[in-house]
């Protein structure tokens, strides 16, 4: 699979490439602001390759950004050649917020947050399918786990993609519900893409279509707590609704997405009716609703209903 000319200049411009001495790629909100400032003269990232565009670059700087460091980042073809050719060669994609393919509803959702690369493995037609993020704790009772194991299973026989973190207990339970009763399973991933993809159970799913993974870093960079946080924003984008099957109250990456989740996202959010104390206080403080009984058997009754019309209250290996 080929790269677009518009990925290439994303990864140009914004990616890691080996250890490279050049200039600090472009962050987010700097990328932000130079494709306001190439949409004002009717232009594509890509025509910052073109040698008749240079004299524009006099007009800069926009929010920090330099003719020099812009142009210096444009100069590391070398260094984006040597590593998409092995990137492409492991079976990886790339894809930028620039390309087609790049699924809709997370830019619908997260907007301007929406990550710039998306790296991954598998169909990524899977990434625009309807379907429910499942997130929570990693240590969860046996409740947590037939709750999450069933969901998984009633969202594959509904023909619902399920979307999650990959990590051990809630995310692991729900995603092998989904993928042992034949269904579709989207693990975005804090790291270890290229691990997780060599681990043959995965991989023969992998091939067949039935799950995708994808992370907002290259496929070699190792778990961190930082990727864990950055992914919140990327599971809940491409959902339609998310549920959370156990939550800490005050600490961890569920109740940070969740709260994010409210305060920016505001994607659907059901949280399962449990004697917990993190998912009581999401309840009471407006974050979700509670989870209904009847969707745990019919969970398109989820996505019936907007985030306004809500009634709120007051990466290791994916299955280790």
């Amino acid at each position: 699979m080929n790269l677009t000319l518009e990925t290439q200049t994303v990864l140009l411009l914004c990616g890691r490439l080996g250890d490279d001495n050049h200039n600090q790629p472009l962050s987010l909100s700097e990328y932000n602001a130079l494709s306001g400032w190439l949409n004002e003269r009717d232009m594509k990232p890509s025509e910052l390759l073109e040698i008749s565009t240079i004299g524009k670059y006099a007009e800069l700087p926009v929010s920090g950004i330099t003719p020099d460091r812009l142009q210096d980042l444009l100069n590391r073809g070398g260094e984006l050649a040597l590593s998409v050719e092995s990137w492409l060669s492991s079976g990886f994609w790339i894809i930028s917020r620039e390309d087609d393919a790049y699924p809709d509803r997370a830019i619908e959702t997260l907007e301007r947050k929406a990550p710039l690369l998306l790296f991954g493995a598998g169909d990524q037609n899977l990434l625009n399918t309807p379907g429910i993020a499942v997130v929570g704790s990693r240590n969860i009772d046996q409740d947590g786990e037939e709750f999450a194991f069933q969901f998984g299973e009633s969202c594959a026989r509904n023909e619902l993609t399920i979307i999650s973190g990959g990590a051990r207990g809630s995310d692991s339970w729900t995603m092998r519900g989904a993928l042992e009763n034949g269904g579709e399973v989207i693990g975005v991933l804090a790291g270890d893409l290229a691990r997780n993809s060599a681990v043959p159970e995965l991989r023969d799913m992998l091939e067949t279509g039935r799950l995708t993974m994808i992370t907002l870093r290259k496929p070699d960079t190792p778990f961190s707590v930082g990727g864990a946080m950055e992914r919140n924003k990327m599971i809940y984008g491409l959902a339609q609704a998310a549920v959370i099957v156990s939550s800490e109250e005050n600490k961890g990456g569920t109740w940070a997405g969740a709260d994010e989740n409210h305060r920016h996202w505001r994607v659907p959010l059901f949280v399962r009716d449990a004697d917990i104390p993190g998912n009581r206080s999401m309840i009471r403080m407006g974050w979700g609703s509670e989870f209904p009984n009847a969707a745990l058997e019919n969970p398109t009754i989820l996505l019936e209903k907007t985030a306004e019309q809500i009634d709120y209250g007051q990466q290791e290996s994916i299955f280790d």
